[in-house]
This record gives structure tokens, sequence and C-alpha cells, in this order.
């Protein structure tokens, strides 16, 4: 969870697949359906209140009905009903099962059924107040592309995308009121906004020839009339032209939208994240086609707020202005006042960064085995790279470098490794004495 106004991640509550979220309406709970459960959790402590068990099947949808009145959750296998009380069962309602696509809207549930023959669009009667009785009042068949987008629209009628970039308003009844093509990739996000308009995120695409940013169309709701569209901003690298989330604030004011060079939203890749002014972007109307609008890039490839990856290691500074977080083959060294990240170091796997009072530690591994070395960063963008000693020739160890394995005190530099200790010089950078490589593994102390 990250606070918008610093940009600082504050919070991590878990990792769940594919998990579906909500805020309470009072704004001190954090609403999750991962897997088998729904859990509420509170915002300020971080802890779980509420586990309700629900059937573990990729969600469709969620949605709290707020009130204390329980959930409506989607999947697979329909919809459920259930209460917010523990010792309540769930009740499933009488809606079609094997859905693609739900939308939850004020009096109406749009089910969508991709098949060989057509889609299928199943409309029910909803109540919130009384949800068990929920049942199909309409079912028609449209002559679409599969429909990767659903969402609601005025006077209990909705809109559909599909993975060709085709757009379609239907009515209460499931009439078709009226089609556009906004784009020509895959449709993946449909938000009406509160002006009568109507904003769509499109695909672009990633590939060897470079990436097509992803799109975003503005249209008129009343005939889905075109009225600007925007490219989303590719990350610095230049890949990420798939859009995988496009979340919107309730107000319309802010937009944040997730990019990434896979189409695949579970693919454990990095992502691109932009916080939009959505206001700005708006009431600069048909101009913001040539204007450079400001974003900004949260650059959360990696660290504290990566999606729910567990860190291999966390270093602070000694001044504490500084965190290292490290994942996998890459460390992430954070800036404690603003959130931000500074830069990602890459490194061996396992391996981690030590600060010391110029800048930090790593250690740089190539294949070939002459070329690793200790480097010293520091924050000036000087670098000192020294040696490594040739490991034993029984060794089926490499050096690894964790927070506590580096140790320096006056003229000396010392390393901790699984053979041994490699120690230098600061000044010269060349190995001194003791030999390097004493017989076994040595935690060590250096004199001040």
């Amino acid at each position: 969870m990250w606070d918008l106004a610093s940009g600082r991640a504050i919070r991590q509550f878990g990792t769940y697949d594919d998990a579906r979220m909500a805020f309470a309406a009072d704004g001190t709970q954090l609403e999750v359906l991962g897997g088998d459960s729904i859990l509420a959790f509170d915002l300020k402590s971080g802890k779980a209140l509420k586990r309700l068990e629900v059937d573990d099947y990729p969600p469709l949808l969620f949605r709290p009905l707020g009130e204390s009145r329980g959930y409506l959750v989607c999947n697979m296998r329909g919809c459920l009903y259930r209460p917010g009380e523990a010792e309540r069962g769930a009740t499933r309602l009488d809606v079609p099962e094997h859905a693609n696509k739900v939308a939850a809207c004020e009096n109406r549930l749009f089910f969508v059924t991709n098949g060989k023959d057509g889609t299928r669009l199943d409309i029910a009667a909803f109540d919130a107040s009384e949800p068990q009785l929920t049942r199909v009042i309409h079912s028609t068949r449209l002559e679409l592309d599969k429909v990767s987008s659903i969402a609601c629209g005025p006077k209990d009628s909705g809109f559909l995308g599909t993975e060709t970039g085709h757009l379609v308003h239907f009515s209460q009844d499931g009439a078709v009121l009226a089609e556009a093509d906004p784009g020509s990739g895959k449709i993946r996000a449909i938000e009406p906004l509160l002006d009568g308009r109507l904003l769509v995120g499109v695909d672009g695409a990633s590939g060897f020839s470079g990436a097509v940013p992803a799109r975003l169309a503005v249209l008129k709701e009343d005939g889905l009339r075109l009225d600007f569209a925007v490219s989303v901003p590719l990350p610095a690298g230049g890949a990420g032209g798939y859009l995988l989330q496009l979340g919107v604030s309730d107000d319309r004011r802010r937009m944040v939208s997730v990019t990434d060079a896979n189409d695949l939203v579970l693919d454990g890749g990095p992502v691109h994240v932009v916080d939009w002014n959505l206001e700005a972007l708006l009431s600069a109307g048909p101009s913001a086609e040539n204007e450079t609008l400001e974003s900004e890039d949260f650059v959360l490839k990696t660290g504290l707020a990566s999606g729910g990856l567990k860190p291999q290691g966390l270093t602070f500074s000694p001044d504490g202005r500084k965190l290292a977080v490290t994942l996998g083959v890459q460390t992430a060294l954070w800036d404690m006042q603003t959130g931000q990240v500074l830069k990602e170091q890459i490194h061996g796997y396992g391996q981690g960064l030590t600060f010391d009072g110029d800048g930090y530690f790593y250690l740089e591994n190539g294949a070939d085995p002459a070329q690793a070395g200790l480097v010293h960063a520091r924050y000036d963008g000087s670098t000192v790279r020294r040696p490594l000693p040739d490991r034993p020739a029984a060794s089926i160890f490499s050096i690894m470098l964790t927070g506590g394995d580096l140790l320096t005190a006056g003229s000396t530099l010392a390393l901790g490794a699984d053979e041994g200790t490699v120690i230098w010089l600061k000044e010269t950078g060349m190995d001194g004495p003791p030999a390097s490589y004493p017989v076994s593994y040595t935690h060590l102390t250096l004199p001040t």
C-alpha cells in the first residue's frame, strides 16, 4: 500500500495469487479476497481483523456490499453471497456458471461468456440489500470477438471491450446502443467518468522492433465518439506496451497505470507504475494529444513494494537515510526521506550491499572468475574495484556478500567468505597481510 502524497510504500499485507481488494467505506480497513478467504486488515496496524472462508477459485469479482451486509464473490462456479459474520455460511446465487467476465452495477449483474459460437451476455436483477434474490432477466448473443473487459454504464446499461479493440455500449436488455474502435489492441479497462465521458485503456505491444505504447482514449458515452487519446509513458528501458492495470479514484482526480513488456499479469517480471493527474488530463481535453502531461513514475521494479516478493536482505546506511533491499540478483537502494528508489544494483544471486560513510560495497561476479571483484560505489559517482584472489581448487563455494560479512577499520578492509577471509589494504586495493583464505569460514572482528 502506498501513500500517494509522498509516493512511499507504507505497508504490505501479504501475498495472494490473483487477489481482489477494496477499501472499507470509512477508510479504516482494507478488505482482500485472496485464495479461499476474505480478510479485513486494519490500515494502521496491518493486523487481520476478520477472516471469512469462501470457494478457492480464481475470482472474477469481489464487491463488499457495505454497512456490514457482507460480500458478493463471483468466479467460474458462479456467484455467492457471503455474510459478514463468521458463523454464517455463504449462499450460492442463481446465476450463470463458467462466465469469463462479470460486472456488478447498482441494480444489475452482467455476465459475459466467450464461446466458439459467439459471446453470450446474461443480465441479472440485483439488489445489494437482498442479494440472495438475484435472478437472470435477459440473455442474448452478440457477434463479437473475445470480450476482455466489462463495465457498468448509465441507466442500467453496460460496456464491453474486446481483445481486438472493439467497444460496445449495450442497454439494460442487451440491445446494442453504440459501437466504436478506440484502438487495435486488447481493451483492458473501461472506466465511466463523472462528466458523461468514458475512459478506455487499450494495449500497445512489445517486440524486437520496439514497443508501441498502451493508449488511453476518452470518448463521449452518448454515441461513443472519440474526444481525445494519449499514450501511456514507456519506462526508461523502452519496453512495456501492455496495460495490466488501470486504477481510477472514486473522485476521478487520480489514476494509476501499470504496464509491462509481457501481457501475462502473473509473469512475475518488473512492471512500470505511473501516477496520473487525471483531473488535469481531462481538463486539457483534445489538446492533451499534443501536450506532455506530467506523471510520476513510482520506480517499483524491486524493493519493499514489489508485489509481495520477500527480500533476502535489508541493510540501512550508517546515517539511516538509505535502505538497501535485496531481491534475487539485484538490490534497490531506497531514499528513506522520499520513499523512492535511487538506484538498482545488479550483483550475484543472494548477495547484497554493505554501506560505509562514502557509499556502498557489492560483489561483482562475472562469467569469468578472473573478473570477480569487490566494488566500492561512492555517492559522488566514482568506483573502486578490488580483485578477489583465486579460491582454493577444492572449493565449491563462491564468495557471498551479506550485511555482516564486510568489516572495515583503520587502513584495512576484510570480507568473511565461505572459505575464510579476504583482506585488502584500503589505499591500494591490493591484498594485504595476513594471506587470503584461511582454512575455514571465519566470522571476524577488526580492531578500531
